[in-house]
């Protein structure tokens, strides 16, 4: 004869293990079936586990903080430490080498970036023969696909060097 098992015994006792809890701990309405959205979450604070926000800011672990600038527009700026081709939509990113010199990267609304702004000649003055400094601009061209096809590279427009004013 075969022996019936009562399932919630067992999720009780997988959820023991799991948390490394006594069988006291955990309640005896969550059983194998009782997997609703509301017993789930009331579980953590009947089991004596700490909640969501008391997991997140426990010892060792802290949350992460992007450094924000702002320009001279009042546009937001994201702090990064790698460029990238894809970021968030309409937005700006500003890398800093470890030389000083400053790459401030525009995305248009599908995410791609669509021109970046230098304000230095990468020391290679002949192939920036811009500006003061060497400032400069690549305008990013994609095809329907979203692939870089070239990066033209220009000199700074008087609106970009107001809005960039404070890197350049």
């Amino acid at each position: 004869m075969k022996k019936e098992y009562d399932w919630g015994t067992v999720r009780r006792r997988w959820l023991r293990n799991q948390l490394s809890f006594s069988s006291k701990t955990i309640p005896r309405r969550y059983g194998w079936k009782q997997d609703a959205i509301g017993p789930a979450k009331k579980l953590p604070k009947e089991c004596g586990l700490p909640t969501k926000m008391e997991r997140m800011q426990m010892k060792g672990f802290r949350p992460v903080k992007i450094k924000t600038l702002t320009s001279a527009s009042g546009q937001l700026i994201m702090e990064i430490k790698k460029t990238t081709l894809k970021g968030v939509p309409n937005s700006i990113t500003q890398k800093t080498s470890g030389k000083g010199g400053i790459e401030r990267n525009y995305y248009d609304n599908y995410g791609r970036q669509s021109k970046q702004i230098s304000n230095n000649d990468h020391d290679k003055p002949k192939q920036h023969p811009y500006g003061k400094k060497g400032e400069h601009t690549h305008d990013h061209i994609c095809d329907t696909k979203g692939i870089l096809i070239d990066r033209p590279i220009r000199e700074l427009t008087d609106t970009e060097r107001k809005e960039n004013s404070a890197i350049l």
